[in-house]
């Protein structure tokens, strides 16, 4: 059964991804969104771990207190699950932004796991009939072959969402389909060149281990993605583990994308408790 982490890499992804959302719908018309990893619309199960993370508490802290919450995130969260049976677990990004656009958009959605994708392409199929939307196509297969392939997306923004394991700026001999590495960012590279539009990408990364410290992944990103005009203008942490990258190109407006680390934090705040704070 498809899954989700049910902690705060969840949160730091999805506050992140709505916050883009929302800025994105004041200056764009047509909204094209490219989704590497994208999950099920709405995973019913959670992970199960052997002892309680507070990474998970305070994913849970927030979860319990959506009916309150005042971000575009937490509404957009709480007014989903309303829809839902009561088990129905988490929302992925697709679910986040068919809801929060009310604009045309289309959806490219790449799921290398074969149940989860089936589940997408029936989610999709009422999504295809909303008067918002231009277009909808669920890859069943790993992101990488079908961004090779190339797009033709029309519309005035380009929104792609990666959410890899972990980044690894290393080269390894065996790679992990769910991690990204330095040539995976070349294939992304050579889909933006050409496009006309207005890019955002936001790239998430949830382990620091083997070398992979955030300060270091964040230029090796960097570095390789000035090829095709993306620069880096926001990093969202909850800790050394976690990070969320916002990259944009031809982005008249993306000063008001500067701010998203603070008022990430200051947020996510409101929902640590102060033991929490004291160990990240």
């Amino acid at each position: 059964m498809p899954s989700y982490r049910g902690n705060a890499g969840n949160l730091l992804q999805h506050w992140v991804f709505c916050e883009i959302v929302e800025a994105c719908r004041d200056h764009a018309k047509q909204l094209a969104f490219i989704d590497a990893t994208s999950m099920a619309p709405f995973a019913a199960e959670r992970t199960k771990r052997k002892k309680i993370t507070t990474s998970e508490t305070v994913f849970d802290a927030v979860r319990n207190r959506l009916t309150t919450g005042h971000s575009t995130y937490e509404r957009a969260w709480d007014r989903l699950l309303q829809d839902r049976p009561a088990d129905s677990g988490y929302p992925n990004s697709a679910a986040f932004l068919t809801h929060l656009w009310k604009s045309s958009y289309s959806l490219l959605l790449c799921e290398v796991d074969p149940r989860t994708a089936d589940e997408l392409k029936a989610w999709s199929k009422p999504i295809s009939l909303s008067p918002y939307c231009t277009g909808v196509e669920v890859y069943s297969g790993d992101w990488r072959d079908r961004f090779k392939k190339g797009f033709s997306v029309v519309g005035d923004f380009v929104f792609f969402s990666f959410d890899p394991n972990m980044f690894n700026r290393n080269t390894v001999a065996t790679p992990k389909s769910e991690n990204m590495y330095p040539a995976d960012l070349e294939i992304l590279v050579s889909a933006v060149q050409d496009m006309h539009q207005s890019v955002i990408v936001q790239l998430s990364t949830f382990n620091a281990n083997d070398d992979n410290s955030q300060k270091d992944v964040s230029a090796a990103i960097s570095a390789a993605l000035e090829k095709c005009g993306l620069e880096i203008i926001a990093e969202v942490r909850v800790n050394g583990q976690m990070m969320s990258l916002v990259l944009t190109r031809n982005v008249e407006w993306k000063d008001s994308l500067h701010s998203l680390p603070e008022r990430f934090e200051s947020w996510l705040g409101e929902y640590r408790t102060s033991k929490q704070k004291a160990r990240e």
